[in-house]
């Protein structure tokens, strides 16, 4: 819009002044009849403006939006890298996608972060579903749960989550009103680290487990439906839909195996009778 209106503007200025120049408005007769120019100065006023106008117009072409300024510096923090946050100024977001919490908090996160190059801090998030082990390193009992860090001291955040509650946190330093973590219980110390691994071996074995229950229920599937198969071809049935079909229990399913049951009876009265005659 801006650069459609640029040219329209630039010509009525230059329109302007020009007219305003040769206009007889700028000259007036003086008492004694003689006529006295004017017009000089106040063409000379005119084109000034006007080029200030284009100027103005130019500059405002070239600036690019606010938005465009700043950019996402939202930072994605893994057990790979979480040795980053030690050095620096730091908010660092835990969060779970299924958390109904953490999905509110997304947005005002992620506004946040796009004033963190211009605030200086580093504003960052992890996924404990994907990291247990920052999960257990960090003692996160709790979602979304928020820490402040500034060159390896760790303060837990409690305000509001909004942009703005952000912004005051790291602009004001109401931080430094929070007593920090203890040295005992930081991320780098040699009890966090045993609670990391023992998170990464849990989730492992969980797992594991989930694994081994899913194959386990596929293999007795597969099993019943052997057994199912070889008993009708015991006593003689055929896999018709029915059969496959319905399942023990349900009337049609009693109904068959009574079938089947009275047709293996006659066939053992049969066998019998063959060994008495």
């Amino acid at each position: 819009m801006l650069l459609l209106l640029l040219p329209t503007a630039c010509y009525f200025s230059f329109t302007a002044s020009a007219s305003s120049s040769s206009s007889p408005l700028y000259y007036e007769a003086e008492e004694g009849g003689a006529a006295r120019g004017g017009g000089g100065s106040t063409s000379t006023s005119a084109t000034f403006t006007s080029t200030l106008l284009c100027v103005a117009l130019l500059v405002l072409l070239a600036a690019p939006p606010a938005s465009a300024k700043r950019g996402s510096g939202l930072k994605e923090i893994t057990d790979g890298n979480w040795e980053d946050i030690l050095a620096g100024e730091w908010m660092i977001k835990f969060f779970a996608p299924w958390c109904p919490a953490c999905q509110q908090l997304q947005s005002p996160w992620s506004e946040f972060a796009d004033w963190g190059e211009d605030m200086g801090v580093n504003i960052a998030k992890v996924d404990v579903t994907e990291q247990p082990g920052l999960s257990g390193r960090f003692i996160i009992t709790s979602l979304p749960t928020i820490y402040h860090c500034k060159d390896g001291v760790f303060r837990k955040y409690q305000g509001a989550r909004t942009k703005e509650d952000f912004l005051s946190f790291v602009d004001e330093q109401k931080w430094r009103a929070i007593e920090p973590v203890s040295s005992w219980f930081g991320p780098s110390s040699f009890l966090m680290n045993s609670m990391s691994a023992l998170f990464k071996l849990s989730m492992f074995i969980r797992a594991r487990l989930i694994q081994q229950e899913e194959e386990e229920q596929e293999a007795d599937g597969e099993e019943d439906d052997e057994d199912e198969e070889e008993e009708m071809e015991e006593y003689g049935g055929s896999q018709d839909e029915d059969w496959t079909t319905r399942r023990r229990g349900s009337p049609e399913g009693r109904t068959q195996e009574e079938a089947v049951r009275k047709r293996r009876v006659a066939q053992e009265q049969d066998a019998d009778e063959e060994e008495d005659t």
